[in-house]
């Protein structure tokens, strides 16, 4: 069989952590959770360290960006079973670093896509999951058919937690619209941001979407069955072509009137600007990873007081410069 890679990588920095050629065709899927705000890049510094043991094929960042870190012919260590490794395309996902292990939307709509693209190009149209372990190990699928699994049957791990197991019914049947032929699937209500990404999804997708302006709008001369979609999702507007063409599925999305006018993201400040002036100790009650850029570790904190210099993400800067702490379960003196 002929391996390929995804499409939608935007970062690739190839692991030393894996067991060289896969001893199964691919047939499974396994999600998991980082367990933190990563960068594509910050997951990828990780697991090119031989010590760290471990890696994914895939790494989705909190922006939705994916990472390529074992070329998809080759086995992960991801899942702490070979069996599995063996036969899944691993793909790690960034998360809240508590439970339930909530995944933002852009990581969530990016793993919908990734597995769709994962599906089509190992000659897979349907996903299955079962949420029953015994019946899901069991389970032998068929020619055209892949499995999703996930790290916690093969290991005492909460790994994808429970925000992404209570939804992976709903990542199946997604994954399955698209391999039908069908859209990526938006939401009434979402934000300008969503609509960017719908756009980018039915362009994937080999949809059209009319002409691009200058600016990056697009004309209303959309095919049928787009423009029936669109409407369903109330995306499309009768009569508004051009550069007025944004304006109106903003409007339409979000409910914007001429009176309040929808914010410029430009304006917007970035979520993980460090706060200025930050200046407070806080008391650690027991040991924790230290880290140069989460998730990479470079070392561990014992118990004590330490002083914090900017927050970002959850995270507090250390005043000594050795790194950064999860300022979960801290407590401020």
């Amino acid at each position: 069989m002929t391996y390929t890679n995804s499409s939608m990588v935007v970062h690739r920095n190839l692991s030393p952590n894996n067991s060289g050629q896969r001893a199964h065709t691919i047939d499974r899927i396994s999600p998991h959770c980082v367990v933190g705000q990563c960068t594509a890049e910050s997951l990828g510094s990780w697991f090119a360290r031989s010590s760290t043991q471990a890696s994914s094929n895939y790494g989705i960042d909190k922006d939705g960006r994916v990472g390529l870190y074992v070329e998809e012919k080759n086995r992960s260590w991801c899942t702490s079973s070979s069996a599995n490794d063996n036969r899944a395309v691993t793909i790690e996902c960034a998360s809240d670093t508590t439970s339930p292990y909530r995944m933002n939307d852009a990581v969530y709509q990016t793993l919908i896509r990734l597995c769709a693209d994962i599906c089509k190009r190992n000659g897979k149209s349907k996903l299955v999951w079962i949420s029953d372990k015994a019946k899901a190990l069991a389970y032998t699928p068929a020619g055209h058919e892949m499995l999703l699994t996930v790290h916690c049957w093969f290991a005492n791990k909460s790994c994808p937690g429970d925000w992404l197991l209570s939804r992976m019914s709903d990542l199946a049947a997604k994954v399955n619209a698209i391999l039908a032929g069908g859209h990526p699937v938006l939401q009434k209500g979402c934000t300008g941001d969503d609509v960017e990404e719908y756009q980018k999804g039915l362009l994937s997708l080999g949809y059209d979407l009319g002409t691009a302006g200058a600016d990056g709008d697009f004309g209303t001369k959309t095919d049928e069955a787009t423009r029936a979609f669109q409407k369903d999702q109330g995306l499309y507007v009768d009569g508004v072509a051009g550069d007025d063409t944004w304006t109106a599925w903003e409007k339409a999305v979000k409910g914007v009137t001429p009176e309040t006018p929808a914010e410029d993201p430009d304006e917007a400040p970035e979520p993980d600007k460090p706060t200025a002036d930050v200046n407070y100790v806080v008391r650690v009650k027991s040991r924790r990873p230290i880290y140069k850029e989460p998730p990479v570790e470079v070392g561990t904190l014992n118990n004590g007081a330490y002083t914090i210099i900017e927050e970002r993400d959850g995270y507090g800067k250390l005043k000594s410069g050795v790194g950064w702490i999860d300022l979960q379960n801290t407590e401020k003196v």
